[in-house]
């Protein structure tokens, strides 16, 4: 049986600058690198003139998913020029892989 989440899009830019800040890298290892980071840009992955259509990007290349209990405390440590939720269908197969990496 198939599962539907809420998930946000989160600009990669900013996505990949703040797991430096904080020390996290996909294969676990930790890394110190600081990079002055106070917003989550995410109006530039918006097609011009559009308030909810994405631009012609790929999830990983241009933009990140995260849960809302990853998304919900980055909104509050930084600004958010827009949220953008999208509905994402998980399969049980992936699901316990997808909540994994949050973990």
């Amino acid at each position: 049986m198939d599962e539907e989440d809420t998930f946000y899009v989160i600009d990669k830019l900013f996505y990949e600058a703040w797991t430096m800040n904080v020390g996290f890298v996909d294969d676990k290892s930790y890394i110190i690198k600081k990079e002055k980071i106070d917003i989550i840009d995410n109006l530039s992955l918006l097609e011009p003139l559009h308030e909810n259509r994405l631009k012609d990007i790929s999830y990983g290349d241009g933009f990140v998913l995260v849960p809302r209990y990853v998304f919900y405390p980055l909104s509050k440590w930084y600004k958010c020029t827009k949220v953008i939720e999208r509905k994402v269908i998980s399969y049980k197969s992936d699901r316990k892989k997808t909540l994994n990496l949050f973990k």
